[in-house]
């Protein structure tokens, strides 16, 4: 039978009908029972086959589908199959001769929304169903886009809309198992910004967020659409490529990469020029798992940062003495690491559940030639402090941290004093003396047995100390922290704990998100916090200057924090007239009940 289409009384606001049937007197009882309940409440479109029905859909927008299973192109439960699988903006509402109860359970696993048998669905009946159907349609589609999108932001990245590093984990596990069934290899590109830090501080947050996303185009638009560009969080970007032919290739594309970073860019009305140190890995050689080759890629991009500081170091070496004027170098290192070119960063941490002073961060600051100063561990300060200085530099630093625990009530109540030092120093020969003659003086200042650590990032202690433990914690001169900053990653935690004796974990404050946040980030967190609270690791984390922010580690087991909610940060004078007036903050279960 040739196909009947007609249009019964069009109306713009009414529900548009499909009716798929190739029986002309089925469809005529259907069409008038629809008339008598709707009037002009709904438009009708007929047609005898499936493939009819499936163009009309790709051509022409319909609220609903009344799908007769017996057609000539197609019968039985495959036609409900056949035409979800091509249109899914329509409601389907399956129509048949008999009522069969499996017929209509399958049916509705197939995708129909309503069952209904012919001539038993007169027209007050037929309308509900429809108007049924259709808003359970479209139920199911809100709920599936939210699914889809709260999929999606588990997954990514907000800023650049690039995966993050959970998918980036998934897609490189399964990278490595295909690699391991084939002959080619997994290529891993960890790209460091350089000078993100000083883009943030001195040209505001929204050029910093514009050069990361310019960094993400620029990474994407260089890469395959089968590789996968993520960011990590912060400045830290990875590049996965897959079906790769040849090792070399990866470190090939690692040079273009960072030529393409290299250009200039106007964001936000600045000239900004990029910058990245990049490190390439190939697996299975130089990692056999998904954190290996990440951890591997980590160490090769800081050989790579490191090499470049050397390079720029010597490019900008002082001239031969025969050249320079005299001076008294000794002289000259020793003045830049004078007393009165230091200060420190002092950040108290608090434990909640006992309402006192848990430990204190000391982060050691030094001057810029404009006078600012800043982090002794920022890479600024790396540039500006020639590798002759490092020593005295050291010197000065612990010389004038003995004399602060000697003189500071701070310092002398601290249950623990946690160190940030620069990474150059971490492997430092003077580095085991200079903490051991530290620790002997908190012992004979403190006013108890006091506790001395180094924070290190996981993926440093990795590359840099290979599962040997440092000098400074073989010898007991100093515990091990680790720092898991901006984007706390459970695989680098897990291997860090693998090989070294940690004894506290750092964490940030947006570790599980704001209260109410993502199940992932909540469940990541609930996960560091009990595997921390099992192996009976401390667990501090910093930067919490919110109640909101408060209860919710609290909530998580967190039982350290610092932040300006509880103790401002600043010079120990400060810091120590903000704890005589006592500390604000205390869990609201503990909370005296209202008048």
């Amino acid at each position: 039978m040739t196909s009947d289409e007609s249009s019964i009384r069009p109306n713009e606001n009414s529900i548009r009908v499909l009716l798929v049937e190739d029986n002309t007197a089925d469809a005529e009882i259907v069409t008038i029972h629809l008339e008598e309940a709707s009037g002009d409440a709904v438009t009708i479109t007929r047609v005898a086959r499936l493939s009819e029905a499936i163009e009309k859909l790709r051509c022409e927008p319909h609220d609903v589908v009344l799908l007769d299973l017996s057609l000539p192109d197609s019968r039985g439960i495959e036609t409900v199959s056949r035409l979800r699988a091509e249109a899914d903006r329509a409601a389907v509402v399956v129509m048949t001769g008999s009522l069969d109860e499996r017929l209509s359970l399958e049916a509705a696993d197939h995708g129909a929304e309503a069952f209904l048998v012919k001539g038993e669905a007169e027209g007050a009946l037929l309308m509900r169903t429809l108007v049924y159907a259709i808003r359970q349609h479209r139920s199911r589609r809100e709920l599936e886009e939210e699914r889809r999108e709260s999929e999606y932001r588990a997954t990514h990245d907000a800023l650049t809309r690039l995966p993050n590093r959970m998918l980036l984990m998934d897609r490189l596990q399964q990278a490595m198992q295909t690699a391991s069934r084939t002959e080619r290899v997994v290529g891993l590109l960890f790209v460091d910004l350089d000078h993100f830090k000083e883009v943030n501080d001195d040209l505001g947050h929204a050029t910093g967020d514009a050069l990361l996303q310019c960094v993400a185009e620029r990474l994407t638009q260089h890469v395959r659409a089968s590789d996968t560009v993520a960011r990590l969080g912060g400045d830290e970007f990875v590049v996965l490529l897959t079906n790769v032919r040849r090792g070399e290739d990866v470190h090939i594309l690692a040079e273009k990469l960072e030529q393409a970073l290299s250009e200039p860019a106007t964001l936000e009305g600045h000239d900004v020029t990029p910058g990245a140190s990049i490190g390439a890995a190939v697996g299975p050689e130089d990692g056999a798992s998904a954190a290996e080759l990440l951890a591997a890629a980590d160490a090769a991009m800081y050989r790579t940062k490191r090499s470049r500081r050397e390079r720029d170091a010597e490019h900008t070496a002082p001239p031969p003495a025969s050249q320079a004027p005299a001076q008294d170098t000794a002289t000259t290192e020793q003045t830049s690491a004078s007393d009165s070119n230091l200060e420190f960063h002092f950040a108290p941490e608090i434990d909640v559940e006992a309402g006192n002073l848990s430990g204190v961060e000391v982060i050691p600051m030094c001057p810029l030639p404009d006078g600012r100063m800043i982090p002794w561990s920022s890479s600024a300060a790396h540039e500006i402090e020639r590798p002759s200085q490092t020593s005295a530099v050291l010197h000065g630093v612990f010389s004038l941290l003995e004399r602060k625990v000697a003189e500071s009530t701070l310092l002398k109540r601290a249950p623990r004093i946690s160190l940030v030092l620069p990474e150059r120093v971490l492997t430092h020969p003077e580095l085991p003396e200079r903490l051991e003659s530290l620790r002997m003086q908190l012992e004979r200042s403190a006013e108890h047995s006091a506790q001395l650590e180094c924070r290190i990032p996981p993926t440093l202690l990795i590359a840099r100390f290979r599962g040997e433990l440092p000098t400074w914690v073989a010898n007991a001169h100093a515990k091990l922290a680790l720092d898991l900053g901006a984007a706390p990653s459970l695989d680098q935690l897990l291997l860090a704990l693998r090989h070294f004796p940690v004894s506290c974990v750092h964490t940030p404050v947006d570790l599980a998100g704001p209260p109410g946040g993502s199940r992932i980030e909540r469940a990541t967190a609930a996960c560091i916090a009990h595997l921390l609270e099992y192996l009976k690791i401390r667990w501090s984390v910093h930067d919490v200057d919110r109640e909101s922010q408060a209860e919710n580690l609290y909530d998580l087991g967190a039982r350290h924090m610092r932040g300006a909610l509880f103790v401002p940060a600043g010079s120990d004078r400060e810091v120590s007239a903000e704890l005589a007036s006592g500390i604000g903050w205390v869990p609201s279960h503990k909370r005296a009940p209202e008048a």
